[in-house]
């Protein structure tokens, strides 16, 4: 009995062994579970990272390239308003050479007003309202901020005397009689149907007498170079088919490239108009304003017309003088060269307009494709790092399954083991309290069998990581 009481003391110990072991297993367990899910944590912290990092870049190279964009854009839009001034001088140079080339020897050979000519013809007005000599009017045409000024002047002065805008004689004042005409000429003598004339011929853009006139569907017309120049170059295979739509610049009504028709009836008004206002530029010669004679010679020392007393006893006595009339053949066609070379100046400008335009929507694109490329890249990392990820977590889900199915088949050996020390135990705990023939029976067998039970160690397990990562390289 003693020797049976021992037995159940040792397989008591071993039980409490296994009990042990279970306990740390299961410990085992836990650790190895919450290492694997603070691995797993730190490799999705650590490429959220990288993906917050390539979205900042991404961000970055994005607002450069937009900067980029927008300086080179700024440059080509200085450039092609540069080009837009230039083109507006050079028009107003051409229709200047045009008219002087158009206008009479005296006009020809004049030289161009300056801007104190203004401020006489301001004050002439206010006093003499009744008469706009065509010399004014042609120089009001290339000076539009004083031409507004006057204007309204006038559209003042009709209020009261509509009659003495246009020439019409008044009983206080007739036309001419005024001391000032000889400075400035005699005013224009038309009735209000030279007025509507003058109107309808008169182009809404330059506001001077149209050039090649075109009408368009709303029945307004235009100068075809103006016209043309508002709607600008064809930039499209769509423009170069007429198909453009733009609107009327008075009215605002739709109108198509394609649109424009020659208007041969008021390109014959405004021929007939030209005509009648040479006529009335020879009538209406120059005189000179310190001896009051007429202006026949022209100073080709100092540029000037002159009269006879200026050359006999002015300032350009012994100067180089001609006739006007000798001189200004020569000088009509060197007029006439200089306007073919501002046109060709002026084409070059159209051409450098078009191909500055043509810049600009190039870079646009090249811009807009980069911009794509970029994004597209940055996309293509995010997608690396997404599957640099996967990989990474489930190498380690691997790892982890396998550590944790050896835990628990040791558990489960344990939990095995633990059930037979339980059996023995109480096998040998019934014969001791049984009686004497029960303790004896076949007692050499269950001292046997108790000494042969053995508690089998789990094998040791490290619960290292062996799932290395490392962040990529970007």
């Amino acid at each position: 009995q003693e020797k049976l009481q021992e037995a159940v003391r040792k397989l008591r110990q071993l039980e409490e062994e296994c009990t042990n072991q279970k306990a740390f297993t299961v410990k085992q367990i836990a650790q190895w579970e919450e290492k694997i899910e603070a691995q797993r944590q730190k490799i999705q912290a650590d490429f959220q990272k990288l993906h917050s990092f390539l979205r900042e870049e991404e961000r970055s190279y994005l607002r450069k390239l937009e900067s980029e964009e927008q300086r080179t854009l700024q440059r080509l839009r200085d450039s092609e308003a540069d080009l837009d001034q230039q083109s507006r001088e050079l028009e107003s140079h051409i229709l200047e050479l045009e008219e002087r080339c158009q206008g009479s020897a005296q006009k020809l050979l004049q030289k161009s007003e300056n801007c104190d000519l203004a401020q006489n013809m301001v004050f002439w007005l206010l006093s003499h309202p009744g008469a706009l000599p065509t010399r004014l009017r042609k120089w009001l045409r290339s000076h539009q901020d004083v031409r507004q000024m006057l204007l309204k002047l006038v559209e003042l002065r009709s209020r009261r005397c509509p009659g003495a805008l246009w020439g019409e004689e008044t009983a206080d004042e007739p036309l001419g009689s005024a001391p000032h005409t000889r400075a400035f000429g005699r005013g224009m003598a038309s009735a209000s149907a030279s007025k509507k004339m003058w109107e309808e011929a008169t182009c809404s853009i330059c506001l001077h007498l149209m050039a090649e006139p075109v009408s368009i569907s709303c029945s307004h017309s235009y100068c075809q170079a103006c016209l043309l120049r508002f709607m600008g170059p064809p930039s499209s295979p769509r423009s170069q088919q007429n198909t453009d739509t733009f609107s009327c610049p008075q009215c605002q009504a739709p109108l198509q490239r394609g649109s424009l028709r020659p208007n041969k009836q008021l390109g014959s008004l405004i021929a007939a108009l030209r005509e009648q206002e040479q006529e009335q530029e020879q009538e209406q010669e120059l005189s000179c304003e310190e001896h009051g004679e007429r202006l026949h010679l022209f100073c080709e020392d100092d540029g000037q017309l002159i009269c006879w007393r200026c050359e006999r006893h002015g300032q350009h006595k012994g100067h180089n003088t001609v006739l006007v009339e000798d001189v200004s053949p020569g000088y009509r066609e060197k007029l006439q060269e200089a306007v073919r070379k501002l046109r060709q100046l002026e084409e070059e400008c159209t051409n450098q307009k078009a191909f500055t335009a043509k810049q600009i929507t190039q870079w646009k694109k090249k811009i807009e494709a980069q911009r794509q490329k970029i994004q597209a890249e940055f996309q293509n990392l995010h997608s690396f790092l997404r599957e640099e990820e996967r990989s990474y977590l489930w190498r380690l889900e691997s790892e982890e399954q396998r550590t944790l199915q050896r835990l628990r088949d040791s558990e489960a050996d344990l939990d095995q083991q633990s059930r037979e020390l339980k059996y023995h135990i109480r096998e040998l705990e019934e014969r001791c309290q049984g009686s004497a023939q029960k303790v004896l029976q076949d007692v050499k067998g269950a001292l046997s069998r108790s000494q042969a039970v053995r508690l089998e160690t789990p094998e040791a397990l490290s619960l290292e990581i062996e799932t290395k990562y490392k962040v990529p390289e970007l």
